[in-house]
């Protein structure tokens, strides 16, 4: 059974009994019909047969266009402008099937905010110093490869302890900073210590915990002790 698609400009009501209507772009009606017909009557104007391959891309043009026009209405009645997705927002370009173009300027300005004291900090721990030992591990490393770690979390200090960088502040190299931020070792009367949670971790991480586990902290005292001890509580 053949399936034909049939069109007419002005007046297809006549046989809207027999075929199912189809609107496309407001500007034809569309027909469609399971049989075939011997001619077509000549009153109406304009009216030609579709093949089937005519018929199936015009339904899906059809169809393409429904979806956005419920897409651009629903858009409306949000209110909202069409959002890109997160990705494309960041890098400030848009997203292509497997290509990502990078256009216009990759230079951008940004405004942070920075840490008053830190510079303060990160010079009276160092003393002028080209190199110094990590509290943690002991081993001398040049000042480059050290950071000016707070000893308690710089986000809950308040201002008063944010400004005692007498004691708020520890020369940490980069692999014993990461162990303690993360809290994998924590540092009980001036003892590093490895967390209960730290067992069975990774060997490579394990390794590095061994290097200072047991430890006597480097420059441990009663002034700075709470800050370790509120490190040790979280």
């Amino acid at each position: 059974m053949k399936k034909y698609m049939y069109y007419d400009r002005e007046n297809h009501t006549d046989i809207a009994n027999e075929l199912d209507s189809l609107h496309f772009e407001g500007s034809f009606t569309f027909f469609k019909t399971q049989g075939m017909y011997d001619h077509i009557d000549s009153d109406y104007l304009g009216t030609r047969i579709i093949d089937p391959w005519e018929q199936a891309e015009l339904v899906a043009k059809k169809e393409a266009m429904e979806a956005k026009q419920l897409e651009m209405k629903a858009r409306k009645e949000k209110r909202q402008p069409p959002q890109p997705d997160q990705e494309s927002a960041e890098s400030g370009c848009e997203k292509t099937e497997g290509n990502y173009p990078i256009t216009g300027d990759l230079d951008c300005l940004k405004i942070t905010k920075s840490r008053k004291e830190q510079t303060k900090l990160r010079r009276l721990l160092l003393k002028d110093r080209t190199s110094a030992g990590c509290v943690l591990c002991g081993e001398e490393k040049p000042a480059d490869f050290l950071i000016a770690a707070h000893i308690k979390q710089r986000s809950k200090c308040t201002d008063s302890e944010k400004a005692d960088i007498q004691n708020i502040g520890a020369l940490m190299c980069k692999p014993c900073d990461h162990l303690y931020e993360y809290r994998y070792v924590i540092v009980k009367e001036g003892v590093v210590t490895a967390r209960s949670r730290s067992k069975g971790t990774d060997k490579h991480l394990q390794a590095e915990m061994n290097k200072v586990v047991s430890r006597q902290v480097i420059g441990y005292t009663e002034k700075n002790a709470e800050y370790y001890l509120w490190h040790a509580s979280q």
